[in-house]
């Protein structure tokens, strides 16, 4: 479904200029910390449109390393998606 709009993503990406992050970031189509050849490659950013999104392990690779705090902006989807991965965990 993804497909059509992938390479047109990577031009435009190509276009601008990608940075290593100066914070870490992970990745949610990897589930782990997001490298600097990651961030800069406008391919990378182009495939995840039509990646699977790994945000459990994500979140999971985040909680293991620092205390965790979400801040979102916009329509509670990430706190919900989070709330509902750490209950999970959490169950018995």
């Amino acid at each position: 479904m993804m497909d059509p709009i992938v390479e047109p993503l990577r031009a435009l990406a190509a276009t601008m200029t990608l940075s290593p992050p100066r914070i870490p970031i992970v990745s949610t189509v990897t589930g782990t910390w997001l490298s600097d050849a990651e961030a800069t490659d406008p391919a990378y950013w182009a495939e995840q449109a039509r990646a699977t999104v790994r945000f459990a392990t994500a979140l999971r690779r985040v909680r293991r390393r620092c205390a965790l705090l979400l801040l979102e902006v916009g329509p509670r989807v990430t706190t919900t998606f989070a709330r509902a991965t750490t209950a999970q965990r959490s169950a018995p």
